[in-house]
């Protein structure tokens, strides 16, 4: 993140409406800019020029006086409970600030604020407003389920080691039967809200023990950081495997097109791995 010095805050904001492409977030719990022309007319620029603009607010009869200000200037917009934060975006970089856009805050308030250098920075930042905003690019279409599930059935019956294999969602969960071993499919977060694929299976204690001293071997057949649970109170012994990049998908139902086949690939190549694990062991 790169400081901005208060004085050119709202500047940047202009700026980043001109240089989107595709859409633009405005996270802003109070607006009053009905007077702030050259913001309005850059908002109006992104409808001539086919931009998504999703605006965002605070809920509450308390912040009536937005809704009317956006109103007046026929703004579409969404509230969200105890919102706060004030963040502003596109699909190139992001500025997070304590700037309302009020126009008083333009004229007369100290601000501070940041803006995004790297992609993963902008990545948290669209992860974030998934989240919470449940806020979706148009063109993140997402792929059928149905369709994962039929790829990843295609792709493991290729391997001459199945006979059965059954693949369903259950709740958050793909789950998979390949009749030499059950396997858990889910997303995970970190501390920093970054969603990252998630695959775990069962090993016995003779797997668990041997893999112990080969789990080097096992990760180079994987794309996934692997790791391995012992087993307490009559839990199974788990092989866990871990993506190492963050995912803007957030949901097993609702896998983004451009993220799909890495999420089939990954999930067969572990599968895979493991299970020719376990018939060599």
């Amino acid at each position: 993140m790169k400081f901005i010095n208060p004085s050119e805050i709202s500047g940047k904001i202009m700026t980043l409406l001109d240089e989107s492409d595709k859409f633009v977030v405005l996270v802003s719990p109070y607006f009053k800019i009905s007077k702030w022309y050259k913001l309005i007319k850059k908002m109006e620029q992104l409808k001539s020029r086919n931009i998504q603009l999703n605006v965002f607010v605070r809920a509450g009869d308390e912040n009536i006086n937005t809704f009317k200000d956006l109103n007046k200037i026929d703004i579409d917009f969404q509230v969200i409970p105890n919102l706060h934060c004030k963040l502003y975006l596109n699909e190139k970089y992001g500025i997070i600030t304590s700037m309302n856009l009020l126009l008083n805050s333009e004229i007369n308030s100290l601000e501070i604020g940041y803006i995004t250098e790297t992609e993963q920075e902008l990545n948290e930042l669209l992860n974030f407003c998934k989240r919470y905003l449940k806020f979706y690019i148009d063109e993140d279409q997402c792929t059928d389920i149905d369709d994962i599930i039929d790829s990843i059935n295609y792709r493991l019956n290729k391997e001459d080691m199945y006979k059965s294999i059954k693949v369903w969602v259950d709740d958050w969960t793909l789950r998979i039967n390949t009749g030499i071993n059950n396997y858990e499919v889910y997303f995970s977060s970190d501390d920093q809200n970054d969603n990252f694929l998630s695959i775990s299976g069962i090993l016995s204690g003779k797997e668990f023990d041997t893999l112990r001293n080969k789990i080097n071997h096992l990760k180079k057949k994987t794309d996934l950081d692997i790791e391995i649970v012992k087993g307490l109170d009559n839990h199974y012994n788990m092989i866990l495997g871990t993506s190492l990049h963050s995912y803007i998908s957030i949901i097993i139902h609702e896998i983004i097109s451009k993220e799909a086949d890495v999420f089939v690939q990954e999930i067969v190549g572990f599968v895979i791995a493991v299970d020719r694990f376990k018939i060599d062991t």
